[in-house]
């Protein structure tokens, strides 16, 4: 019995810390939206690709083997206000290679 009173007691007091932990929690968290957009007003047109950047950006992009991947960069880039040369440039539909070999 008595362990079990003791073990109770350790219970409610870690779920008393935890109660005051998710309090504060809540707290700091309702702050958040404000912080994001003072951070997004603050780098607002502050982060263009430089040069270097924009190479890699368009060798990433030339190492996509199929649409759908470039169809993900292209979003990515404008989801945060960038464009990549090779990017913007659509890829025509290449035929694909009959190399006589019948799979199916």
């Amino acid at each position: 019995m008595t362990r079990l009173v003791d073990e109770g007691a350790e219970f409610e007091g870690l779920m008393n810390s935890a109660q005051g932990l998710m309090s504060s929690l809540g707290e700091s968290s309702a702050t958040l939206p404000a912080v994001a957009a003072r951070l997004e007003t603050a780098s607002a047109g502050t982060h263009r690709p430089q040069l270097p950047d924009e190479a890699l950006l368009d060798d990433l992009f030339a190492r996509y083997t199929m649409e759908r991947e470039r169809d993900v960069h292209r979003n990515f880039l404008q989801a945060f206000g960038l464009s990549s040369s090779a990017a913007t440039r659509r890829v025509d539909a290449v035929e694909p290679a009959d190399d006589g070999i019948e799979l199916f």
